[in-house]
């Protein structure tokens, strides 16, 4: 059995194309702040490390069945 180190981390993780800074394109791991809104509403707030581009998103979940 070999270590094998070839591959990043965000190679493997489902949502590495999404965590991409929309400023450089740089895979960012996880948000600096995430705030609950409601129970519905979640916003991140994010900064790249690579070109120091600051953002924020939301993210709305449906209505419980």
């Amino acid at each position: 059995m070999t270590l094998q180190t070839k591959h990043a981390v965000k190679d493997r993780l489902a949502v590495a194309n999404k965590n991409q800074c929309p400023q450089c394109g740089e895979w960012l791991l996880a948000p600096d702040w995430s705030e609950y809104l409601n129970e519905r509403r979640v916003r991140h707030t994010w900064s790249c490390e690579a070109c120091g581009y600051a953002f924020e998103t939301d993210v709305f979940f449906a209505a419980a069945a």
